[in-house]
């Protein structure tokens, strides 16, 4: 499956707290190329900083047509301000799936490139 999502999010900070609201869209092409699909999908989350490299994360998220999915997990600074380990449990409830997923990730960023 061949897949593009497209994105809008918004973000505030309160403390320690952050909340997170994303609209989006996804295209998919399935494997035989003739099955694609366009799906609106949005997003809430919350991630809490329980240290200075240690957050609580959690998510509710899902596309039309299809039930919404949630995940909590846990993400940490492993590079401070550079590289982040996120991992996660939850259910997933689209795309013909139906159980529970975890999931990993890294997300870098580049703080020095913004000013």
């Amino acid at each position: 499956m061949l897949e593009f999502c497209a994105k809008f999010r918004i973000a505030r900070q309160m403390g320690a707290t952050a909340l997170h609201a994303n609209l989006g869209v996804i295209f998919d092409r399935e494997a035989d190329g003739d099955t694609q699909r366009t799906k609106p999908t949005c997003a809430i989350a919350v991630e809490h900083e329980v240290s200075p490299r240690w957050m609580v994360v959690a998510a509710l998220f899902g596309q039309r047509g299809d039930r919404q999915s949630v995940q909590c997990g846990l993400r940490w600074w492993a590079v401070p301000k550079y590289l982040q380990l996120t991992t996660s449990l939850g259910t997933q409830r689209s795309m013909g799936s139906d159980g529970c997923r975890m999931s990993s990730g890294m997300r870098f960023e580049f703080p020095d490139l913004a000013h």
